[in-house]
């Protein structure tokens, strides 16, 4: 982080970081609104109790302050009834290839937790997002981009106390790195996150495969989950998924879509001790699959709307009583983004 900014005060002393872009004129300094809205409905199957959700209500703005620097601020107005404040920085790059980011936001580590909401293939995320490395954290990251831009380095030091307080000192950081490689049908990205949730330093490697071509999206990556202190034994998450994309002409919607995915963990925490200092295994090992349909009104890039029915087959251990929660269930969701 030190040899960084040395570089970046030599690049803004050299005057290269004004010239790069003094002759820009095209950026825009209007902010730009957005929102995702997700209504769902949810059968549990074994105990054939359901229940509806706002899952999401997130409103977010964007824009530039200058030419070289951005900003976003993002919140979510129902996260299944709760509010929350999730994004707020400011970034701002340096000679084209250096970038710097500072404020609250998501910790730069995995693939398939930083799709958005209006991006997720599936209803529910895979278990590698949603219950091994879920964090966003209030820091400061530093990126460098080569290869025309192609291969990205990123990292950054974070704590990650409550998101609704900032108040706590730490006496130890949380960090994350990640290398993406990009091309045009191609992203492979590789990473490494050491956090301190609650106490006990966890740290994690991540591999992620990805490849995009005309109707086709396949999507495959592995989390191993290390706790020091041998304070609970080690965590590994998969996922591998598949969608099938194809145009059609039925009353307003113009777009329909096929889902598969298999994913699984073995047990996990979430970092949380007990009364005796062991942490507490709070997800269990099991394996999923979940098919999927989506029918879509695409009416812009930005401005969409998507049905969406998913059946999720959960496996576990023999012997293994689910909750209703983790039950296998059926659901069907509504997603607008605008």
């Amino acid at each position: 982080m030190s040899r960084l900014l040395r570089v970046v005060c030599l690049l803004l002393a050299a005057g290269g970081f004004v010239d790069t872009y003094a002759a820009n004129d095209s950026i825009r300094y209007v902010p730009e609104f957005h929102g995702t809205l997700r209504g769902r409905f949810e059968l549990s199957l074994p105990e054939a109790v359901h229940r509806f959700q706002v899952r999401n209500a997130r409103v977010s703005v964007n824009g530039n302050f200058a030419p070289w620097g951005k900003y976003f601020l993002q919140a979510d107005l129902s996260q299944s009834g709760s509010m929350r404040f999730l994004d707020a920085f400011a970034s701002a790059d340096f000679a084209r290839v250096w970038s710097v980011k500072a404020g609250q936001f998501r910790i730069p580590f995995g693939v398939e937790l930083f799709q958005a909401p209006h991006n997720y293939m599936f209803a529910n995320r895979a278990f590698i997002g949603k219950q091994m490395s879920n964090y966003r954290g209030v820091g400061a990251q530093a990126g460098y981009t080569l290869l025309g831009k192609n291969l990205t380095i990123e990292g950054g030091a974070f704590n990650l106390g409550s998101l609704t307080s900032h108040v706590r000192w730490n006496s130890s950081l949380s960090y994350a790195a990640k290398v993406t490689y990009r091309s045009n049908e191609w992203l492979l990205s590789g990473g490494f996150e050491s956090i301190i949730p609650y106490g006990v330093r966890i740290n994690m490697i991540d591999a992620a495969l990805r490849w995009h071509r005309n109707r086709w999206r396949l999507e495959s990556e592995y989390i191993y989950e290390h706790f020091t202190g041998k304070s609970h034994k080690p965590c590994h998450g998969y996922m591998v998924q598949a969608d099938y994309a194809m145009p059609v002409k039925w009353w307003y919607f113009n777009r329909l879509s096929f889902q598969g995915r298999f994913d699984g963990m073995t047990d996990g925490s979430s970092g949380k001790p007990d009364a005796s200092g062991k942490l507490i295994t709070d997800y269990p090992e099991r394996n999923r699959i979940t098919l999927g349909a989506t029918l879509g009104y695409h009416r812009t890039k930005s401005m969409y709307l998507l049905l969406m029915v998913n059946y999720e087959k959960n496996i576990y251990r023999k012997g293994y009583i689910p909750t209703v929660d983790n039950a296998d269930c059926l659901l069907a969701e509504l997603v607008l983004r605008f």
